[in-house]
Protein backbone atom coordinates (compact mmCIF):
# COMPACT_ATOMS: atom_id res chain seq x y z
CA UNK A 1 0.00 0.00 0.00
CA UNK A 2 1.38 3.35 -1.08
CA UNK A 3 2.05 5.96 1.54
CA UNK A 4 0.69 9.51 1.36
CA UNK A 5 4.11 10.82 0.37
CA UNK A 6 4.28 8.41 -2.59
CA UNK A 7 0.80 9.38 -3.78
CA UNK A 8 1.74 13.05 -3.45
CA UNK A 9 4.90 12.49 -5.49
CA UNK A 10 2.95 10.76 -8.28
CA UNK A 11 0.44 13.61 -8.37
CA UNK A 12 3.21 16.19 -8.56
CA UNK A 13 4.95 14.32 -11.41
CA UNK A 14 1.65 14.04 -13.29
CA UNK A 15 1.02 17.78 -12.94
CA UNK A 16 4.50 18.61 -14.21
CA UNK A 17 4.13 16.20 -17.14
CA UNK A 18 0.71 17.55 -18.15
CA UNK A 19 1.88 21.16 -17.85
CA UNK A 20 4.95 20.43 -19.97
CA UNK A 21 2.80 18.70 -22.58
CA UNK A 22 0.39 21.65 -22.74
CA UNK A 23 3.24 24.14 -23.13
CA UNK A 24 4.74 22.08 -25.96
CA UNK A 25 1.37 21.92 -27.74
CA UNK A 26 0.96 25.69 -27.44
CA UNK A 27 4.47 26.19 -28.82
CA UNK A 28 3.82 23.91 -31.80
CA UNK A 29 0.49 25.64 -32.42
CA UNK A 30 2.26 29.01 -32.65
CA UNK A 31 4.95 27.50 -34.85
CA UNK A 32 2.39 26.14 -37.34
CA UNK A 33 0.71 29.57 -37.58
CA UNK A 34 4.08 31.19 -38.30
CA UNK A 35 4.87 28.56 -40.90
CA UNK A 36 1.47 29.05 -42.58
CA UNK A 37 1.66 32.83 -42.89
CA UNK A 38 5.21 32.72 -44.26
CA UNK A 39 4.13 30.25 -46.92
CA UNK A 40 1.10 32.36 -47.85
CA UNK A 41 3.10 35.58 -48.18
CA UNK A 42 5.91 33.80 -50.06
CA UNK A 43 3.41 32.45 -52.60
CA UNK A 44 1.79 35.88 -52.95
CA UNK A 45 5.05 37.75 -53.64
CA UNK A 46 6.10 35.08 -56.15
CA UNK A 47 2.83 35.53 -58.04
CA UNK A 48 3.23 39.29 -57.70
CA UNK A 49 6.69 39.30 -59.25
CA UNK A 50 5.57 37.19 -62.19
CA UNK A 51 2.48 39.32 -62.76
CA UNK A 52 4.28 42.66 -62.55
CA UNK A 53 6.95 41.46 -64.97
CA UNK A 54 4.24 41.41 -67.66
CA UNK A 55 3.30 45.05 -67.03
CA UNK A 56 6.34 46.18 -68.98
CA UNK A 57 5.19 44.54 -72.20
CA UNK A 58 1.63 45.77 -71.69
CA UNK A 59 2.53 49.40 -71.08
CA UNK A 60 5.24 49.61 -73.73
CA UNK A 61 3.75 47.50 -76.49
CA UNK A 62 -0.01 47.39 -76.06
CA UNK A 63 -0.91 50.80 -74.63
CA UNK A 64 -0.50 53.45 -77.31
CA UNK A 65 -1.93 56.90 -77.76
CA UNK A 66 -4.87 57.26 -80.10
CA UNK A 67 -3.47 58.76 -83.32
CA UNK A 68 -6.74 58.62 -85.23
CA UNK A 69 -5.54 55.94 -87.61
CA UNK A 70 -7.41 52.80 -88.54
CA UNK A 71 -6.91 50.14 -85.90
CA UNK A 72 -4.17 47.62 -86.57
CA UNK A 73 -3.99 43.99 -85.52
CA UNK A 74 -2.11 45.01 -82.38
CA UNK A 75 -4.90 47.47 -81.52
CA UNK A 76 -7.50 44.75 -81.72
CA UNK A 77 -5.25 42.44 -79.73
CA UNK A 78 -4.94 45.15 -77.06
CA UNK A 79 -8.71 45.42 -76.85
CA UNK A 80 -8.96 41.64 -76.54
CA UNK A 81 -6.40 41.55 -73.71
CA UNK A 82 -8.18 44.41 -71.91
CA UNK A 83 -11.52 42.64 -72.13
CA UNK A 84 -9.95 39.39 -70.96
CA UNK A 85 -7.98 40.73 -67.97
CA UNK A 86 -9.68 44.06 -67.35
CA UNK A 87 -8.30 47.58 -67.35
CA UNK A 88 -6.36 49.43 -64.67
CA UNK A 89 -9.55 51.29 -63.73
CA UNK A 90 -11.57 48.09 -63.38
CA UNK A 91 -8.88 45.98 -61.69
CA UNK A 92 -6.20 48.23 -60.13
CA UNK A 93 -4.92 45.30 -58.05
CA UNK A 94 -4.18 43.17 -61.11
CA UNK A 95 -3.57 45.62 -63.95
CA UNK A 96 -1.42 48.75 -63.99
CA UNK A 97 -0.90 51.46 -66.60
CA UNK A 98 1.87 53.16 -64.60
CA UNK A 99 5.46 53.13 -65.81
CA UNK A 100 6.77 52.13 -62.38
CA UNK A 101 9.49 50.08 -64.06
CA UNK A 102 11.02 53.03 -65.90
CA UNK A 103 14.38 54.08 -64.47
CA UNK A 104 16.20 57.33 -65.08
CA UNK A 105 18.86 56.86 -67.73
CA UNK A 106 22.36 57.23 -66.24
CA UNK A 107 24.87 59.59 -67.78
CA UNK A 108 27.53 58.14 -70.00
CA UNK A 109 30.16 56.31 -67.96
CA UNK A 110 28.04 56.26 -64.81
CA UNK A 111 26.40 53.27 -63.22
CA UNK A 112 22.65 53.09 -62.92
CA UNK A 113 21.54 54.10 -59.43
CA UNK A 114 17.97 53.62 -58.19
CA UNK A 115 16.82 56.68 -56.22
CA UNK A 116 14.23 56.72 -53.44
CA UNK A 117 11.38 58.10 -55.58
CA UNK A 118 11.77 55.20 -58.01
CA UNK A 119 11.82 52.73 -55.10
CA UNK A 120 8.59 54.26 -53.80
CA UNK A 121 6.87 53.80 -57.17
CA UNK A 122 8.00 50.17 -57.30
CA UNK A 123 6.95 49.54 -53.69
CA UNK A 124 3.49 50.99 -54.28
CA UNK A 125 2.97 48.86 -57.39
CA UNK A 126 4.20 45.75 -55.58
CA UNK A 127 1.93 46.29 -52.57
CA UNK A 128 -1.18 46.74 -54.72
CA UNK A 129 -0.45 43.59 -56.71
CA UNK A 130 0.36 41.69 -53.52
CA UNK A 131 -3.07 42.57 -52.10
CA UNK A 132 -4.60 41.34 -55.33
CA UNK A 133 -3.05 37.90 -55.05
CA UNK A 134 -3.19 37.63 -51.26
CA UNK A 135 -6.83 38.63 -50.78
CA UNK A 136 -8.33 39.10 -54.26
CA UNK A 137 -7.89 42.86 -54.06
CA UNK A 138 -9.79 43.28 -50.77
CA UNK A 139 -7.64 45.43 -48.46
CA UNK A 140 -9.89 44.89 -45.45
CA UNK A 141 -9.76 41.13 -45.92
CA UNK A 142 -5.98 41.25 -46.35
CA UNK A 143 -5.62 43.29 -43.16
CA UNK A 144 -7.91 40.91 -41.26
CA UNK A 145 -6.04 37.79 -42.43
CA UNK A 146 -2.64 39.24 -41.62
CA UNK A 147 -3.68 40.34 -38.14
CA UNK A 148 -5.37 36.98 -37.55
CA UNK A 149 -2.08 35.28 -38.44
CA UNK A 150 -0.16 37.49 -35.98
CA UNK A 151 1.49 39.89 -38.44
CA UNK A 152 2.33 43.02 -36.45
CA UNK A 153 0.11 45.97 -37.61
CA UNK A 154 -1.54 43.79 -40.25
CA UNK A 155 -1.39 45.21 -43.78
CA UNK A 156 0.36 48.37 -42.58
CA UNK A 157 3.10 46.18 -41.12
CA UNK A 158 4.21 44.94 -44.53
CA UNK A 159 7.29 46.78 -45.79
CA UNK A 160 8.03 46.67 -49.54
CA UNK A 161 10.24 49.78 -49.51
CA UNK A 162 13.41 47.88 -50.45
CA UNK A 163 11.92 46.49 -53.67
CA UNK A 164 13.60 47.80 -56.82
CA UNK A 165 14.26 47.30 -60.53
CA UNK A 166 17.78 46.75 -61.80
CA UNK A 167 19.15 45.36 -65.06
CA UNK A 168 15.62 44.71 -66.37
CA UNK A 169 14.83 42.56 -63.34
CA UNK A 170 12.27 43.21 -60.64
CA UNK A 171 13.46 42.44 -57.12
CA UNK A 172 10.75 42.24 -54.45
CA UNK A 173 11.79 42.48 -50.81
CA UNK A 174 9.12 41.99 -48.15
CA UNK A 175 9.76 42.59 -44.46
CA UNK A 176 7.38 42.18 -41.54
CA UNK A 177 7.25 40.99 -37.94
CA UNK A 178 5.31 38.12 -36.39
CA UNK A 179 4.16 37.58 -32.84
CA UNK A 180 3.63 34.22 -31.18
CA UNK A 181 0.12 33.06 -30.28
CA UNK A 182 1.29 32.07 -26.82
CA UNK A 183 4.39 33.98 -25.87
CA UNK A 184 4.92 32.12 -22.61
CA UNK A 185 8.65 32.70 -22.36
CA UNK A 186 8.57 36.37 -23.40
CA UNK A 187 10.23 35.77 -26.76
CA UNK A 188 10.57 38.90 -28.90
CA UNK A 189 8.80 39.29 -32.25
CA UNK A 190 10.08 37.24 -35.17
CA UNK A 191 11.48 39.38 -38.01
CA UNK A 192 10.79 37.93 -41.45
CA UNK A 193 12.36 38.88 -44.77
CA UNK A 194 11.23 37.28 -48.03
CA UNK A 195 12.48 37.92 -51.53
CA UNK A 196 11.40 37.16 -55.08
CA UNK A 197 12.65 38.29 -58.47
CA UNK A 198 11.46 38.10 -62.03
CA UNK A 199 12.90 39.20 -65.35
CA UNK A 200 10.85 41.95 -66.96
CA UNK A 201 9.19 41.17 -70.27
CA UNK A 202 10.74 43.53 -72.78
CA UNK A 203 10.61 43.36 -76.54
CA UNK A 204 14.20 44.57 -76.91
Amino acid sequence: MKSDSQRGMITLEACISVLTFILLMLFFSSFFVLFMVQNMTAHAILQTSQSLSLDVYRTEQLIKEDDGKVGSVSDYFTQFVTKLFGSAEDSPYFVSDNYWHKLKEPKRGEEQVVDESEKTEVADAVKLRFIGYFASGDEEEADYLLEYMNVVDGLDGLDFSESYVENDTLYIVLRYELTYDFDIWGVSNLSVEQKACSKLWKSK
